[in-house]
């Protein structure tokens, strides 16, 4: 499916300023939904930096929410010409990584002004001056006039999903900023299905690799991520010092993440339980896979490193890590082997930066393992 670039605003009607605040209002609304409560103050927050050459937000949340949502704790959005238009990218991206759809919202009109894409200049003047075309949402203006396409829809056809292998060292955004680190990601996802629009479910931190799934329908994407009965098996190493019972560390590590930690809320003088379903060390042949694929190798300069199999039904990649942190073991790699039933190598996945379609009985198992119910 091609999406066409929006067409220009008609010159007779221009969109009350509100319309602006889409974005915003949409992650607002995702956010209530998946964690099942309203929002509070300190559950999300945006903080923008001018960084000479622009103004970048970064969209935060609180660790509750996060864990409720399953997505990273803050998120990064394009760079943009003033704070406001940046801290909409942010929520744009954020919605990007939850798979849910943003676009223009129907507003009434106001009295006629020439057209700001005729000039190039921005979004008027005033308080919306830079809404244009650094916008990371959408190419057309956010508008409620008529116009001669209609908008595009997510999925279409059938609902497609595929398995990718993600690499250490990539940033896992849909931003094609180089700025905020943008670019190859999104460039590698978008040539999996040229002309479609993907979403990607969940995220990595940049310096972990593996499974994520990527898909045209975002209603799926949504259900995924907002399931809590769907795994996540994180291989984490740690490095301990050599003189220390390696035994006697997993042995207590493993127990300290199964008996659970009180995370900190970031912004509030209030906790988050999390609790691994199993946690325990790499079995010989799981350790070799990830000396060769999961790019888990080396070690401390002095010392010996452990690798653990951490499982997780709630969360991002950030919770466990945040857990050995509690435990005194450090995370100085981290790499997701699973997501429900599909784990890397039985969908044949060796290499970083590899990816496969899943096919129906793949889809089936995802399904059952991660409690979304039948297919539509």
């Amino acid at each position: 499916m091609k999406r066409s670039a929006s067409p220009m605003l008609q010159s007779q009607q221009i969109a009350v300023p509100y319309v602006s605040h889409f974005p915003k209002e949409a992650l607002t609304h995702a956010a209530q939904a998946r964690s099942g409560r309203g929002l509070v103050k300190g559950d999300v927050v945006y903080t923008t930096v001018d960084t000479g050459s622009g103004y970048v937000a970064m969209c935060s949340f609180s660790a509750e929410l996060s864990i409720k949502m399953g997505i990273d704790q803050g998120v990064k959005g394009a760079v943009a010409e003033n704070p406001k238009a940046a801290e909409h990218n942010a929520a744009s991206a954020v919605l990007s990584v939850l798979g849910v759809e943003c676009g223009p919202k129907r507003t009434q009109t106001q009295a006629p002004i020439q057209s700001p894409w005729s000039t190039g200049k921005g979004w008027g003047k005033g308080k919306d001056k830079g809404w244009g075309k650094d916008q990371s949402w959408g190419k057309g203006p956010p508008s409620s006039a008529k116009t001669s396409a209609p908008k595009a829809k997510n999925a279409p056809g059938p609902c497609r999903v595929f398995a990718v292998f993600k690499p250490a060292g990539m940033l896992c955004t849909m931003s094609t900023d180089p700025s905020t680190g943008g670019g190859d990601f999104a460039a590698w996802i978008n040539s999996i299905l040229p002309g479609s629009r993907l979403s990607v479910i969940g995220g990595l931190d940049k310096n972990a690799s593996g499974l994520l799934l990527v898909t045209n329908d975002g209603p799926f994407a949504a259900s995924v991520t907002a399931s809590h009965g769907c795994e996540k098996e994180y291989w984490c190493g740690v490095d301990v010092a050599s003189d220390v019972d390696a035994y006697a560390v997993v042995a207590g590590t493993c127990a300290q993440l199964l008996g659970g930690f009180e995370l900190p809320h970031p912004t509030k003088p209030t906790k988050v339980m999390a609790c691994a379903k199993d946690a325990r060390q790499l079995l010989p042949e799981e350790e070799a896979a990830a000396m060769v694929h999961a790019g888990l190798e080396g070690a401390a300069t002095q010392g010996t490193r452990l690798l653990f199999s951490v499982t997780m039904d709630t969360g991002s990649g950030r919770v466990p890590k945040s857990m050995l942190q509690k435990a005194g073991v450090p995370c100085v790699t981290q790499h997701l082997e699973r997501i429900g039933s599909l784990r890397l190598a039985d969908l044949q996945l060796w290499q970083p930066g590899s990816h496969v379609e899943l096919s129906s009985d793949h889809l089936e198992q995802l399904r059952n393992s991660c409690s979304l119910g039948p297919a539509a």
